[in-house]
């Protein structure tokens, strides 16, 4: 039987010359043939709150005989194609049709969301790509929420494998319970980048990572409102963070974070917090509006809201 199979396996015995995938590393330039099994180090818990992504790209073949979609494949999630095409994915004990068909030879994206909405239950949203086309398929919370291995099985090559997670200390969970996958993949590139999580001091704080992931830079970030102009209602916002050489200019236009203002009718008065979209970025420098009631203020860049009662 032919196949190339994806999964994510929990926990599992390691051989003990299997090759290692960093969490958070840039993606492999490495192609794997055929059968391979990664250990995942560190290995993936993930407590309430947490998400994890994994993404790899798979140059597909057919199974000569039909997948059996009755198969248990335990405590793992998987992505697969049937002797037909069909991409199957697998996961919380049951295959599902994810709506697109391969050929032999064919080149699929795949990135599989792990999220723990319920502490020690896990749901999935698999999204994949083959050329233009893309299909999502999201499986309810199930299951257990602890990965330790990579397995590819079957003829085939896979590149380009990653796995980012990160400690709820840097990215907060969101509102719908969980880290944001998106932004749990853009805190893994940032953090690979020479300017930016790279050039962070050794020893940072996760509220510092936090607040540099944020402004999306490889210091100490600050805002500054360096304009009001009443008359159209509006200020403007420029940002900068600290370096070796001095402050160096943020471009607003590029954060991982939100803008949020905070603000007050008197200096002690009880704190509003909003969230504003830059109607216009001249030069990395913001311009948004300037909130109604608003007399005192201040600007920030961060991941979640602001809950500060008074200036």
């Amino acid at each position: 039987m032919k196949r190339t199979l994806t999964v994510l396996g929990l926990c599992a015995a390691l051989p003990l010359c299997a090759q290692q995938l960093q969490v958070n590393a840039p993606a492999t330039a490495a192609v794997y043939e055929d059968d391979r099994t990664l250990g995942i180090a560190p290995g993936v818990t993930l407590g309430a709150g947490d998400t994890a992504v994994f993404s790899a790209t798979l140059t597909m073949t057919l199974p000569s005989e039909a997948i059996d979609r009755d198969e248990v494949l335990e405590d793992k999630a998987a992505v697969t194609a049937d002797s037909d095409g069909s991409v199957l994915v697998y996961a919380n004990g049951a295959w599902q049709e994810a709506g697109l068909t391969v050929a032999e030879g064919d080149t699929l994206a795949v990135e599989v969301v792990a999220s723990s909405r319920t502490e020690g239950q896990v749901d999935y949203r698999f999204t994949l790509r083959k050329g233009e086309e893309t299909r999502t398929v999201t499986v309810g919370a199930q299951g257990e929420a602890a990965f330790s291995i990579l397995q590819l099985e079957g003829e085939g090559q896979a590149t380009a494998l990653a796995v980012a997670n990160v400690s709820q200390g840097i990215l907060p969970a969101g509102d719908e319970g969980a880290q944001d996958a998106a932004l749990v993949a853009k805190y893994a590139v940032w953090l690979n980048d020479s300017s930016k999580g790279g050039a962070m001091p050794e020893g940072a704080s996760e509220a510092e990572l936090s607040d540099a992931f944020a402004m999306n830079v490889g210091g100490a970030p600050s805002l500054a409102i360096t304009d009001i102009d009443v008359a159209a209602r509006t200020i403007t916002v420029v940002g900068a963070y600290a370096a070796d050489a001095g402050e160096v200019p943020v471009d607003l236009g590029a954060i991982n974070g939100a803008l949020y203002l905070t603000y007050a009718a008197t200096l002690d008065g009880p704190a509003t917090h909003a969230k504003v979209e830059a109607s216009a970025v001249d030069g990395g420098a913001a311009t948004v509006a300037l909130p109604e009631g608003a007399v005192f203020m201040k600007a920030r860049v961060a991941l979640t809201p602001p809950t500060d009662d008074t200036l």
